[in-house]
């Protein structure tokens, strides 16, 4: 409520969408796995990419960019940004930017906080910097869960209009593969 026009954890209602985010990547396995299902289904998502998961994943990275999905900054190590000092936050920042630019020529406006940990003065410089902090409210857990059942269980009751579905696309032994046409379908 202290910051409404910089801090985020659902979309307005009245639309009847959900928002599909991962996080964590890119990774050359998973999250093109996560891209051909998305095309498959024609759904459009976001992905708050770690700056330390760049190098290597340039190919994957532009065809997350040419297949209309948006790229967003989780920063470059995937620190607890409450720990962090000014300037320490915003060499994480810009250490994914420039290597994010370097890839795509493209600038991220939208920050993920790892853990979803982030303090008032965080938002405030975060803010400042031109990014919008985006959370989530529901919670896929498939980070903690590699059953498809539980997934399922821990997503699909929660998600209302303006939902933010948080997953991830790193984790070589994802399910997400497996559980991300059951929700677009159950969605749909």
């Amino acid at each position: 409520a202290k910051f409404p026009q910089s801090f985020y954890y659902k979309g307005s209602p009245g639309g009847r969408r959900v928002a599909l985010t991962f996080d964590d990547g890119p990774d050359k396995d998973t999250t093109a796995a996560t891209l051909d299902l998305l095309k498959k289904y024609r759904v459009p998502a976001t992905f708050f990419l770690v700056g330390s998961n760049v190098t290597g994943n340039g190919d994957i990275i532009k065809r997350i960019v040419k297949e209309g999905h948006t790229i967003a900054s989780h920063t470059w190590s995937h620190p607890d940004l409450r720990t962090l000092t000014q300037p320490q936050l915003t060499g994480e920042i810009m250490n994914l930017e420039n290597a994010l630019k370097e890839v795509t020529g493209l600038k991220t406006a939208l920050i993920r906080p790892p853990y979803g940990f982030v303090s008032d003065d965080n938002i405030r410089q975060l803010a400042g910097m031109g990014y919008s902090v985006i959370k989530w409210s529901v919670d896929t857990n498939d980070w903690r869960d590699r059953n498809v059942d539980q997934i399922l269980i821990n997503t699909m009751p929660d998600i209302r209009d303006g939902s933010i579905v948080l997953m991830h696309d790193y984790q070589k032994d994802s399910v997400i593969r497996q559980v991300l046409p059951e929700i677009i379908q159950s969605l749909r």
